[in-house]
């Protein structure tokens, strides 16, 4: 199991219930907490990586002030509101992974994983809806087609991801604006890296170098 540790000083044994703050912010990232005490110092928390997700170990804080502005430093931007709604419509969970590369994007089951996207709203969106297109086509589409290039499945995951956001009214016009664009091609070549040998500063300078208008929101 790979876990991430920051800040590690002493051990207590207290015991030290979570204030309800800290239970919010966790839910807003979409991962487990869990007081440990024994395996975790005091002021630190461990990111774990477990079979139903991400589940963050904290040890002792002397403050709540300092132990919600640890679990922030930790795990970065919460999920934005909007695609907890959304992704409640599709049945499927969103989790905040800061372990991963910034403006990454993953799938696994019904299960979203999203590195940091710093304030880069709409990278994140498109980046939701990618993935929200991968647990579509294996829900509905899978059992009738199996394509056998890796190139495919990202194109056609790409495709039921815009479509998924156009009916929501995420976007409205027909064609892609063209930053919107540009991201999702830019994205698309790194399927041409193989993915056993996927370049890590590649990925993010697609992600750094997408120029992408950040101002759009769910229109209620």
């Amino acid at each position: 199991m790979d876990s991430y540790n920051i800040k590690n000083t002493r051990t207590i044994s207290a015991v030290q219930p979570f204030h309800k703050a800290i239970a919010k912010l966790a839910d807003s990232y979409g991962v487990e907490i869990v007081r440990d005490q024994v395996h975790t110092c005091a002021n630190e928390l461990v990111i774990k990586h477990t079979f139903f997700g991400i589940q963050v170990d904290f040890g002792s804080f002397d403050d709540t002030n300092a132990e919600l502005d640890a679990f922030r430093l930790l795990m970065g931007r919460p999920i934005p509101k909007d695609l907890l709604v959304v992704a409640s419509r599709y049945d499927v969970n969103v989790i905040r992974d800061p372990t991963r590369y910034k403006g990454y994007g993953g799938a696994i089951n019904s299960t979203i994983l999203l590195g940091n996207f710093d304030s880069a709203y709409r990278k994140e969106i498109l980046t939701f809806f990618h993935e929200l297109g991968h647990i579509l086509i294996n829900r509905n589409y899978f059992n009738y087609f199996n394509p056998i290039m890796k190139l495919t499945e990202e194109a056609l995951a790409w495709e039921v991801g815009i479509a998924e956001a156009r009916k929501l009214g995420y976007l409205h016009e027909q064609e892609l604006s063209g930053a919107d664009a540009a991201y999702i091609n830019k994205c698309y070549t790194t399927y041409l890296i193989s993915h056993s040998k996927i370049n890590k500063e590649f990925i993010e300078s697609v992600y750094m170098e997408a120029s992408v208008d950040d101002g759009f929101h769910l229109n209620a």
